[in-house]
């Protein structure tokens, strides 16, 4: 490596240069029953990136009741009122695409990458089981996905080396995150969760990427897609 005196000037970056050369382009706006959604409109490939974002997380879980974000991360994708269990998977990946969630302290989402023309199929999805969630869960379903849950934790924490330090670390709620083995998960909590934080006006950000900023306002459009978002 040159060192003081080498006659070797470093590079000379220039921050707006860069800053440009990443700027990504974008539009917002806020449909009538408070969705607010980004839109970024890219035509490098034909696909279409649909993320939907919930303001609720583990620092939502009350003492006592704790790994209900992480349950519901899961409970999702277990069908609503005009959706199989499971079929959420099956309609995207049949399209071509792939989803997935994921689950923070302050935050859940759910996020589709499909083929654009496939976009309606993908808001569709997402309307139905945020407006219509209830009619399709059972029990039975609760307990299997607090199953799964249990074992991810023991998969992705309790069995890794040092796995438990963020835990051990961290302040509040944050260390209750996924520990759900010592919770009752029955029918009546969980409607409870869904209405206070799924249901109550903490449905935040739906971004969709390499779309026509007209056509996703059309679909967007509340007289249409009535179960996009509950009325605040």
């Amino acid at each position: 490596m040159p060192g003081p005196g080498s006659g070797l000037a470093a590079p000379a970056f220039q921050l707006q240069t860069l800053t440009a050369a990443v700027r990504i382009p974008y539009q917002t706006f806020r449909l009538a029953n408070g969705l607010f959604v980004t839109v970024s409109e890219d035509h490098t490939a034909p696909l279409v990136a649909v993320n939907l974002w919930y303001h609720v997380g583990s620092a939502n879980e009350r003492d006592g009741r704790t790994g209900f974000a992480h349950l519901f991360e899961h409970m999702l994708f277990q069908g609503s009122a005009h959706v199989g269990s499971n079929e959420h998977f099956e309609l995207i990946q049949r399209a071509g695409g792939t989803l997935n969630g994921s689950t923070w302290v302050d935050r859940t989402n759910y996020y589709e990458t499909i083929p654009s023309n496939q976009l309606g199929l993908a808001l569709w999805l997402e309307a139905d089981r945020m407006g219509q969630l209830l009619p399709a869960m059972t029990q039975q379903k609760l307990d299997t996905q607090r199953d799964v849950v249990k074992n991810e934790r023991r998969w992705s924490v309790d069995n890794q080396p040092y796995g438990t330090r963020i835990p051990l670390l961290a302040i509040g709620r944050f260390a209750q995150k996924g520990t759900v083995s010592h919770v009752q998960m029955e029918h009546s909590s969980i409607v409870k969760f869904l209405e206070w934080n799924y249901l109550g006006g903490k449905t935040g950000q739906l971004g969709a990427r390499d779309t026509v900023v007209n056509n996703i306002g059309s679909l967007l459009d509340p007289t249409q897609t009535g179960t996009m978002v509950p009325d605040q």
